[in-house]
């Protein structure tokens, strides 16, 4: 560890912009990736905020160029379809290699590297890396709270129905029927109905307490994956399914009807079927999944690019 420290002050700070559309699904992802390059790489990141319009983003990027000051990005990384033509503006105004994370709404072959999840099933090609579910910034952390669980909701989307009823008799039979001696505590997400944020605050359990997402603090979700033993998560939240998965928890997912048959709801029944995450028809929990995505795609990156070390 020490000597690889020293290696990295020893080479020259790589500029790495990551390009902002102002969505914390899409920046949590550009973070996770400069964290796990920084593993491998001297890595100085800037965060570049898009504007309004596409044209003012290439306006803002040209007086960057010739009026800004230097470093000029080395490599670029954006995540979400606003990002696409601003890191491909940036590969012609700097020459930098440009990161796409997610599938792409441009060519594959406009990018110097794709980062997009199993599920959505892009092609395979030489600048593509596929992972197991989106790059988390959340880290492992050892020893967890055996006595400690997490129960975390999602709401309404395109691949799951709803059901506030089905989903408070999956919440009982979690905190009353199973594991009595774990402490549940569970959040909600900007997506869940305020009809079943309104019954959560009703249910009086000693081992169980109900914390909106609205009042808690930026970093309380990390901090508490970090040290939770066990997480139940609805199955409309894949972000969630991984990040909880990235933290070294045992995971498990509710049950809901599917809307229709989707990359995401195929996606959780293979990590089911494939022995990552459990239901409640299960009896006992899978064994810890040590997944990290973030540190593994870095660690490509920098031996892909050698020449980025000066």
């Amino acid at each position: 560890m020490i000597k690889k420290l020293l290696l990295q002050v020893k080479q020259k700070a790589i500029c790495t912009w990551t390009i902002s559309d102002g969505k914390a699904g899409h920046v949590n992802q550009s973070k996770a990736l400069v964290k796990g390059l920084s593993k491998y790489l001297n890595i100085s990141s800037k965060e570049f905020i898009i504007e309004e319009s596409l044209f003012k983003s290439w306006i803002k990027i040209l007086k960057i160029k010739y009026y800004g000051h230097r470093p000029f990005p080395e490599i670029v990384i954006g995540a979400g379809r606003r990002t696409h033509l601003v890191l491909v503006f940036c590969k012609l105004v700097f020459s930098s290699k440009i990161i796409c994370i997610m599938r792409p709404s441009i060519p594959k072959i406009w990018l110097d590297l794709l980062i997009a999840p199993k599920h959505d099933d892009v092609k395979g090609a030489k600048n593509v890396i596929e992972t197991e579910g989106p790059l988390a910034l959340v880290e492992q952390a050892w020893p967890k709270h055996k006595d400690s669980g997490l129960i975390l909701l999602g709401g309404d989307s395109s691949h799951y129905v709803w059901d506030n009823k089905s989903i408070l008799s999956q919440i009982e039979e979690v905190t009353k029927k199973s594991d009595n001696n774990i402490r549940w505590t569970l959040t909600t997400s900007r997506r869940t109905p305020e009809t079943i944020k309104n019954l959560l605050t009703k249910i009086e359990q000693p081992n169980f307490q109900y914390k909106d997402v609205e009042r808690v603090k930026a970093n309380w979700l990390a901090n508490e994956l970090e040290s939770s033993q066990y997480v139940w998560v609805t199955p409309d939240s894949i972000s969630m399914t991984y990040e909880s998965l990235s933290a070294g928890c045992r995971v498990g997912i509710f049950n809901l009807c599917k809307k229709r048959e989707t990359r995401v709801t195929k996606n959780q029944q293979r990590l089911v079927e494939e022995g990552k995450i459990r239901t409640l028809k299960s009896k006992n929990w899978q064994p810890v999944q040590f997944l990290n995505e973030r540190d593994r795609v870095g660690k490509l990156i920098a031996n892909r690019w050698p020449s980025l070390i000066g």
